[in-house]
């Protein structure tokens, strides 16, 4: 269905390939949500579990609040 309506979708999964990121790499997962955005894209990540089981709830929870604060202040300029 993503692909049908061209929705860019990224698999966060230890198995390597195509659209995929290692769930321990939270920067290039961050830079990639960041780099897809516009104001009109809906950010969705399912699975946050695992990424607090690969990474801590902390540094997920340091993950989640980084990647709103880039995501608003590049919605403001």
């Amino acid at each position: 269905m993503f692909e049908e309506l061209r929705i860019p979708t990224l698999w966060i999964t230890k198995v390597r390939g195509e659209n995929t990121v290692e769930p321990t790499r939270l920067a290039p997962l961050m830079q990639y949500i960041v780099d897809k955005t516009d104001k009109d894209t809906a950010v969705i990540i399912e699975g946050i579990e695992y990424l607090i089981l690969e990474n801590g709830f902390e540094t997920v929870f340091k993950f989640l609040t980084n990647l709103k604060d880039n995501l608003l202040a590049k919605m403001r300029c």
